[in-house]
């Protein structure tokens, strides 16, 4: 436990000495922001049926995928091309102790992340009451909603991320590897929020594909929860995600030890 810890905290501090980890987050944000903005602006004008809290914790999951692997690419890849993961394994740390030190650091940043972008709604709260009275910026079932979906799909996300760079000693791989994962799981996310529920009386192959809907309606999901609706079935599928992910990236860098 205390080599865990170690590991957490190193990898904690070279993502927030990182130069990439930096400027991604801070675009993320900026993004994040002007999105808030845009829908903050255009909701008194627009059919919207979703507060303004709601369509930001939307907006955060969909661009979600564009930060994720610059906080994992570097995390087991970099390890091997540098010769020093050979190095850490020789040490009485356990595999699984490196691989969830090193989700635990990307997972960190994640929530500070997140954490950060609740700040957008606090401040334009307290510096503009009275032009987003009515509009539940701080209604706390939706944050609280919103931000455990947030939470336990990032937490998913980034063992994805933490499983892709266990395939290769590439950094770049990695990263692109990651994305590739998380948009086409979002790809499948859009499709299944936009298809309605196949119907009971023929089989076919769309019929089959849409019969793996509720492992994919990702989407209809958070908009329930940032809503303040709670099913404990996306949590159960997010967590036994993180769980799989890190089991293999555990298992594939044990396989990999001594190349």
């Amino acid at each position: 436990m205390r080599n865990l810890f170690v590991i957490l905290r190193q990898e904690i501090f070279c993502l927030f000495i990182s130069p990439a980890t930096f400027v991604a987050g801070f675009y993320f944000l900026l993004v994040l922001g002007f999105l808030f903005w845009f829908h903050l602006g255009n909701y008194p004008n627009s059919d919207a049926i979703m507060a303004p809290i709601s369509e930001a914790i939307m907006a955060f999951f969909m661009v979600t995928p564009t930060v994720i692997p610059f906080l994992t690419m570097r995390s087991l890849a970099e390890e091997r091309r540098a010769g020093t993961l050979e190095t850490l394994l020789a040490t009485p740390t356990s595999t699984l102790a490196i691989v969830i030190g090193k989700w635990g650091a990307a997972y960190v940043y994640y929530v500070l992340l997140s954490l950060v972008a609740i700040g957008f709604p606090v401040l334009t709260n307290c510096f503009f009451p009275e032009k987003v009275a009515g509009l539940h910026l701080m209604e706390p079932s939706l944050l609280i909603g919103g931000g455990l979906y947030l939470a336990v799909s990032g937490a998913a996300f980034i063992a994805i991320g933490i499983f892709a760079s266990s395939l290769t000693r590439s950094q770049l791989v990695a990263g692109m590897l990651t994305f590739t994962l998380l948009l086409g799981q979002l790809a499948l996310m859009v499709y299944f929020f936009l298809s309605p529920p196949p119907e009971p009386t023929t089989i076919t192959g769309e019929t089959l594909i849409q019969s793996l809907g509720p492992l994919f309606r990702g989407l209809e999901h958070l908009r329930e929860f940032s809503r303040g609706v709670i099913d404990s079935r996306p949590i159960v599928y997010y967590l036994s995600c993180t769980a799989l992910f890190l089991g293999f990236a555990t298992l594939i860098t044990q396989s990999k030890e001594g190349e």
